[in-house]
C-alpha cells in the first residue's frame, strides 16, 4: 500500500494561470491514491491495476534510470517543464514501513511524448528521462525529481506509479 504521493514544486518554478489548489487536484487525479480511514495511521491497500499505456520495457529505457527524471547523466541540458518533487511512503498492509521496495514512475515529457516506441508525434524532449525508480528507505519513503504532469491527448495530466514490494 502506498500513502498518497505529495507533489511539491521547486521554489523557483514559474506559476501557471490555474489556481494552485485546482492544479494540485488535477495532478493528483491521475495518481494512485489510498483512501485514508478515519482514526487510522495508514490507508487502505492500493488496488491492483494494469501498468497503463507506454510502460517502457527494459530495452526501451535509457541507461540512467535513477529517481531524477529531469537530468540525464551525461546530458548538457535538463528537461523542459516545471520541476517538482514527488514523494511518498510505501507501507505494509498492517501500516508498517516497507524498506527496500522498488517504486517506478513514468510519464510523458513536456512535448506530451512517452519514452516508448509505440508513442508517435512531436519530437521527444531529449533532456527528459521519462522513466525512473527509487528504492524505499527504512521509513518506507521514496522521492523523485520530475516535471509537473502535462495533459496527454485524451487524458488528464498524470504520472504512472508502480510499486514492487513483498511482505
Amino acid at each position: 500500500m502506498t500513502t498518497p504521493p505529495a507533489l511539491t514544486p521547486t521554489p523557483s518554478a514559474p506559476e501557471t494561470t490555474a489556481p494552485p489548489r485546482r492544479r494540485l487536484l488535477g495532478m493528483m487525479a491521475g495518481l494512485p491514491l489510498a483512501l485514508l480511514a478515519p482514526g487510522r495511521a495508514f490507508g487502505a491497500p492500493t488496488p491492483a491495476a494494469t501498468e497503463g499505456p507506454f510502460y517502457p520495457s527494459p530495452d526501451m529505457r535509457l541507461k540512467d534510470t535513477d529517481n531524477d527524471l529531469v537530468k540525464i547523466e551525461g546530458a548538457v541540458r535538463e528537461a523542459g517543464g516545471e520541476v517538482i518533487f514527488l514523494t511518498g511512503r510505501v507501507l505494509s498492509r498492517s501500516g508498517q514501513p516497507l524498506e527496500g521496495a522498488r517504486v517506478e514512475i513514468w510519464q510523458c515529457d513536456v512535448n506530451r511524448r512517452y519514452l516508448h516506441r509505440g508513442d508517435h508525434g512531436a519530437a521527444r524532449d531529449g533532456g527528459f528521462q521519462g522513466f525512473g525508480h527509487d528504492i524505499t528507505g527504512a521509513d518506507g519513503s521514496y522521492r523523485f525529481r520530475t516535471i509537473m504532469p502535462v495533459p496527454y491527448p485524451g487524458r488528464t495530466p498524470h504520472i504512472h506509479v508502480k510499486v514492487l514490494a513483498f511482505e
